[in-house]
């Protein structure tokens, strides 16, 4: 017959404590599958949110398609767009939206080329480059880049930065971020325009739409009497 030492000691261990022994079996067994289905939904959330991303932005109509950058550039911005992944409400409980980046042309004659889409979050570290090469975009033309709402990389504080080019003077084009969240039953929006952070053009041509013609010189200022 086996005599306690011809074991070792940690079978002994586990031997005096039945109980404990069972517990840890049972945790092991049941919380392997548990770790696998964890990572197997983590996989499966992520896939899905690509899947949404390249789905939102491939089968919507879009004014934009695949360019070169124009050989000579005569205007062109970098514009900085707030995007909120989440806001807080009522106590302090987080909202998830989505949100949504859209350029809009406004120029009826003349294409513009956007050049880049980088998105950062709160701490202004670089989560995506939206482009792979530039895009054109026709007159009247708009396009969209969505994030959606399980994307909470960027979080309350995220932003892209986008950069356009146009080799004719243009109508500055309007870049915004609209935010869509659920509250309860109900649906809140907002939309937060961009701002313009440095600016290269070499002709004075390139306006917007709310742009006012300069006042006409008094008679002190021209030097006239």
């Amino acid at each position: 017959m086996p005599r306690d030492t011809d074991f070792p000691d940690w079978l002994l261990w586990l031997l005096r404590h039945p109980l404990l022994t069972i517990f840890v079996c049972v945790a092991v067994v049941l919380g392997i599958p548990a770790v696998i289905a964890l990572y197997l939904d983590y996989r499966i959330a992520s896939l899905e949110q690509q899947r949404t991303a390249t789905k939102a932005s491939s089968d919507d109509a879009s004014g934009a398609v695949p360019s070169e950058l124009p050989r000579d550039i005569v205007a062109g911005q970098t514009v900085y767009v707030p995007l909120y992944s989440h806001i807080f409400e009522g106590e302090g409980r987080r909202l998830e939206l989505a949100g949504t980046l859209s350029i809009r042309n406004t120029d009826a004659k003349h294409e513009l080329t956007i050049s880049a889409i980088r998105y950062y979050d709160t701490k202004g570290r670089l989560v995506r480059d939206y482009l792979k090469q530039p895009l054109k975009l026709n007159p009247l033309g708009s396009t969209e880049f969505l994030v959606p709402q399980s994307d909470t990389a960027g979080g309350s504080g995220a932003n892209f930065i986008v950069e356009w080019v146009a080799d004719d003077p243009v109508l500055v084009p309007v870049i915004e971020a609209v935010m869509v969240g659920r509250v309860g039953t109900g649906i809140t929006s907002f939309v937060r325009p961009g701002q313009v952070i440095d600016e290269f053009r070499t002709t004075d041509d390139i306006t917007t739409s709310t742009d006012e013609p300069a006042p006409s010189p008094t008679p002190d200022e021209d030097g006239s009497r």
